[in-house]
């Protein structure tokens, strides 16, 4: 829902809020665009009919599509609401309101060696200032979780939890099929600790749930998107009151 962000979220999805004039979502969509990844899921629920308008585009419409969600069900309970398009395969699983510098390609590349440890996750992890809003993990020498820490106020590290994920088959169907699992940090990752690699991310790695955070974005270095970023839809989205008000205090 974007609460952090309000009033801002108040008119405005979170996943589409500007850095560098451009949808957060529409970065994320280009360096997976970059890979040539052809089964694309969006989940939407907030101002979904602007998420629905922002993927209708020509650059998005044979490769990405929308699964709108009535209903909360949670960041793992959507896994099994859509388990026609996840069951037995493996799953990359991005929460994108996150605006990172991490290169997908090297964390995929690594995410290959699961097997080899006997893993069935692995994560991206980064180093936070603010552990306290932070999903938290503790790490063997194999770099393999021993220990997660959801939000806790008394943690003493901050290697946090990046929220993106490469899923091997076996926990996507366990996900699909056990009806209790709802919230992904809370239900998933506690019970799979000591089978969960991890991938650092060196770079940049901001939640934009925060509104400090989203304008702190806004200095971060540019990002070369696949397309040319002139359609008629990002033409309009420019001339958005978001861009401006971003800078302003008003109410909702």
């Amino acid at each position: 829902m974007g609460a952090r962000l309000q009033p801002f979220t108040c008119f405005w999805p979170k996943c589409l809020m500007p850095i560098h004039q451009t949808p957060l979502l529409e970065y994320w969509l280009s360096s997976l665009r970059y890979l040539n990844l052809q089964n694309v899921y969006v989940n939407s629920h907030h101002h979904a009919h602007e998420v629905n308008l922002f993927l209708k585009r020509k650059r998005f419409t044979s490769w990405v599509t929308n699964l709108y969600e009535n209903e909360l069900v949670g960041t793992a309970g959507s896994i099994r609401y859509n388990k026609e398009f996840f069951y037995n395969s493996h799953l990359l699983l991005i929460h994108a309101d996150n605006w990172t510098a991490l290169s997908i390609k090297d964390f995929l590349e690594y995410s290959a060696k699961m097997k080899n440890i006997d893993c069935v996750m692995s994560m991206v992890t980064f180093f936070t200032k603010e552990p306290k809003n932070c999903g938290i993990v503790t790490l063997d020498e194999r770099r393999v979780v021993t220990d997660f820490f959801e939000k806790d106020p008394l943690v003493s590290s901050n290697l946090a939890n990046g929220a993106v994920y490469f899923l091997d088959k076996t926990i996507v169907n366990w996900i699909c099929e056990n009806q209790e699992v709802s919230d992904f940090s809370l239900d998933v990752i506690p019970r799979f600790v000591d089978r969960i690699m991890t991938w650092h991310n060196n770079g940049y790695h901001r939640d934009i749930g925060q509104i400090d955070s989203l304008r702190k974005a806004q200095n971060d270095p540019r990002v070369k998107l696949y397309w040319k970023n002139d359609d008629k839809w990002m033409t309009k989205f420019r001339e958005h009151g978001i861009l401006k008000k971003l800078n302003l205090k008003y109410e909702c």
